[in-house]
């Protein structure tokens, strides 16, 4: 596997383990290095420890925490990371979901969150360079212009 591909590291966050094992799988047959959080709480330990995350994948109901929350966090403190919320039962009002982010309704297709995955991936990487422990931009850090949130059915809106 190219190099280039091994640190393009994507971070789930689930609480049902199942769910969470379906995502690792997926995301580990597409080339991606996967590291599983099981709240809100895991998710942002590792985000500080692991500067080479590019995407967090989060579902929105975490037990007792709210995964839109953990998006905003997200942003706002690693503009550069690529965010996907997910949902079965909670979908998003208007303004929830963080600018560039995606919301994909469960069940969605596989092959979407691969693509939406891989571009947001691309993105992040383009504007970090990961030198050791240190992260530095190449680029200003800045969300994601190039993914739209998508409706339930998996069409861009």
């Amino acid at each position: 596997m190219p190099e280039e591909v091994e640190r393009r590291v994507v971070l789930v966050v689930e609480d049902e383990p199942l769910v969470r094992m379906l995502g690792n799988e997926v995301l580990t047959e597409a080339g991606f290095r996967v590291i599983e959080a099981a709240n809100a709480t895991e998710a942002l330990v590792l985000l500080e420890a692991r500067p080479d995350i590019l995407v967090v994948i989060t579902d929105v109901e975490l037990k007792g925490e709210n995964g839109f929350e953990l998006a905003r966090f997200v942003r706002q403190r690693w503009p550069r990371v690529g965010i996907i919320l997910c949902s079965g039962r909670a979908f998003p009002a208007p303004g929830e979901v963080p600018i560039n982010a995606v919301f994909l309704g469960k069940p969605y297709p596989l092959a979407t969150l691969v693509e939406q995955v891989k571009a947001m991936a691309e993105r992040a990487a383009e504007s970090t360079v990961i030198v050791g422990d240190a992260t530095s931009s190449t680029k200003a850090d800045r969300p994601l212009d190039n993914v739209v949130p998508l409706r339930r059915d998996g069409q861009v809106t």
